[in-house]
């Protein structure tokens, strides 16, 4: 519509200094990958963990299952990969029926198919539901792999979505703040400076004539690692632009020096 109001991107109004490009360095899938090697900790196998590890495409694959007339064929046509990607989970996230029939505007039969076929293929889903409310009843508390905990109280049964959600979440942020305190003593704030962060992404600027240190800060941030029993490296993606954070675009790994300087100039003129 003409007179439709667009929202402000408010990530243009984060700038970084004058001569200095901003970064946003964005943990990838972070927390399916959490939420999956939870599952393998506690039952030792978990066929989500190990689709998760082999690149299995899950959402194609419940998507050609939901919807296949309309799926597309690489099973990834819109709205309804997003729809299916949303449902796994909220389903993961021990979402009901009803509310994910709300929240997808699918008919309620639609939502116990889907969560039957999810459940049907990753079972260890439900079975972790159980155990989280056991342990819950029996100690109201959750841990991170980091040491870290939250204290529940009131009715288990209504903090179990509350719950099972924090834990991939708290990982994500512990990981973000190992990496960040990590570039701390790694880099002078003249080198590199964190301006913030937000749930699974930091946000640092960096002066142009210290780009090179980006391979070392790639190198960093990929070497922290979850301790479960099988270690859990959760890649980086890293995004950058020279005039505002709201423009970010993928690093162009040959134009940090040792590339294309030419590439460095215009990033410094804002041009990505």
């Amino acid at each position: 519509m003409a007179n439709e109001r667009r929202l402000l991107n408010i990530r243009k109004m984060f700038i970084p200094d004058p001569g200095h490009v901003i970064i946003d360095a964005d943990l990838a899938g972070a927390d399916a990958m959490v939420f999956s090697w939870e599952l393998g900790e506690m039952f030792g196998h978990s066929r989500l963990k190990e689709h998760m590890k082999t690149g299995v495409k899950i959402h194609v694959e419940s998507n050609r299952f939901i919807f296949p007339t309309l799926c597309g064929s690489d099973g990834r046509a819109e709205p309804y990969y997003t729809e299916v990607k949303s449902g796994f989970f909220a389903t993961c996230y021990v979402g009901g029926v009803r509310e994910i029939s709300t929240r997808l505007a699918w008919p309620e039969h639609r939502t116990r198919l889907f969560q039957d076929h999810i459940f049907l293929r990753f079972p260890e889903i439900r079975a972790y539901h159980r155990k989280m409310e056991l342990q819950l009843q029996q100690t109201r508390e959750v841990w991170t792999k980091f040491g870290y905990s939250i204290h529940f109280f009131g009715d288990v049964r209504q903090l179990l979505p509350e719950a099972v959600a924090w834990l991939p979440q708290a990982t994500v942020a512990n990981v973000c703040m190992h990496g960040a305190l990590a570039l701390r003593r790694r880099f002078d704030p003249k080198q590199l400076r964190i301006l913030l962060q937000v749930h699974d992404s930091l946000i640092f600027q960096i002066p142009l004539y210290a780009l090179g240190i980006l391979h070392e800060v790639r190198s960093i941030l990929n070497s922290i690692t979850v301790p479960y029993k099988d270690p859990l490296r959760i890649p980086w993606t890293f995004k950058w632009h020279g005039r505002n954070w709201g423009e970010v675009t993928a690093i162009d790994w040959d134009a940090v020096p040792g590339g294309d300087s030419a590439k460095v100039s215009r990033l410094a003129a804002g041009v990505s």
